[in-house]
C-alpha cells in the first residue's frame, strides 16, 4: 500500500507551534491547493460538450424535425432533432450558413477550485516552519494522509483528516517574499509557540530544539529533509 502526497500551495493563515509534554515542537498550518475543474484535460482548456444549439433549418430527411448545432469526436456537425429515428447529419462548416440563423454557444471557461488541506509538521521541521513560513507563502509539502477520530462532549464523534509533512520546501525567492510581506503590512512577529506544557519547561529559543526533544527519526516526528545551521537560510541565493 502507498500513501504519499505531495502538494505545491500557498498558506492561508500563519503557522501555529505548540510543544509536547515531552518536548516535542509540533507546528500546523492550513494549505490552499489548487484543483483543475471538472473536466479540464490538463490543457487549460475544457473537454465538456455543450448541448445541442437549435437551428431554423429543417432536416431535409424526416417531417418535423429541425437540424441542431452538435458536437462529436470529429468536432462539430448538424443533426436532426430527431435522433435517433432520424439520424440525417452532415458537416458543419462553422460560419453558420448551413446550420441556419444561430451559431453554437461558446462554452464556459472553465474555474479553478480551491482545496484547504490541514498541514502539520513535527521536530525540526516545525521549528523551521513556524520561522520562515507565513501567511500567502508559496510551500512544497511531501508527506502522507492520516486521519484520527474523537468523542465530542456532546458525545458524537468527531473525524478529522491531515497531512502530516515529512519534507516542506520553500518555493518563494527572498524577493518574492519581502516583496509580499511589504504589501500586507510587514513581516509578521516571530511566534516563541506553546502551551501549558511548553511554560511549565519554559519558552525554547527561536529556531532551536527545546530541552527533552525526541531525537530524529523516532517517535518525535519524521526525518527532514535538509541541514542547516542557525547561520544558513532555506531561501539561499534565489
Amino acid at each position: 500500500m502507498i500513501n504519499s502526497v505531495v502538494l505545491v500551495g500557498r498558506l492561508g493563515n500563519d503557522p501555529e507551534l505548540t510543544y509536547t509534554q515531552s518536548g516535542t515542537a509540533i507546528c500546523k498550518f492550513r494549505l490552499a491547493v489548487s484543483r483543475p475543474p471538472r473536466g479540464d484535460s490538463g490543457q487549460g482548456q475544457s473537454t465538456e460538450r455543450s448541448g445541442p444549439v437549435a437551428t431554423s433549418e429543417k432536416c431535409p430527411q424526416c417531417e418535423g424535425g429541425t437540424l441542431q448545432i452538435r458536437e462529436g469526436r470529429r468536432g462539430k456537425f448538424l443533426g436532426c432533432s430527431n435522433y435517433p429515428t432520424c439520424t440525417y447529419s452532415r458537416d458543419y462548416d462553422g460560419d453558420g450558413g448551413d446550420g441556419g440563423d444561430q451559431a453554437a454557444a461558446p462554452a464556459p471557461a472553465p474555474r479553478e477550485e480551491t482545496d484547504w488541506l490541514d498541514i502539520v509538521a513535527f521536530g525540526r521541521t516545525a521549528e523551521i516552519c513556524n520561522q520562515y513560513l507565513d501567511k500567502g507563502a508559496l510551500a512544497g509539502i511531501e508527506g502522507s494522509v492520516r486521519s484520527s477520530t474523537w468523542e465530542k462532549q456532546d458525545g458524537t464523534r468527531g473525524y478529522r483528516v491531515e497531512i502530516a509533512a515529512q519534507r516542506v520546501q520553500f518555493l518563494e525567492s527572498r524577493r518574492d517574499r519581502e516583496a509580499r510581506q511589504a504589501a500586507h503590512g510587514g513581516a509578521r512577529p516571530p511566534q516563541q509557540g506553546g502551551n501549558q506544557q511548553q511554560s511549565q519547561q519554559g519558552a525554547a529559543p527561536q529556531g532551536a530544539a527545546p530541552q527533552g526533544a525526541a531525537p530524529q527519526g523516532q517517535q518525535g516526528g519524521p526525518d527532514i529533509d535538509w541541514t542547516m545551521d542557525e547561520s544558513e537560510d532555506p531561501f539561499g541565493d534565489q
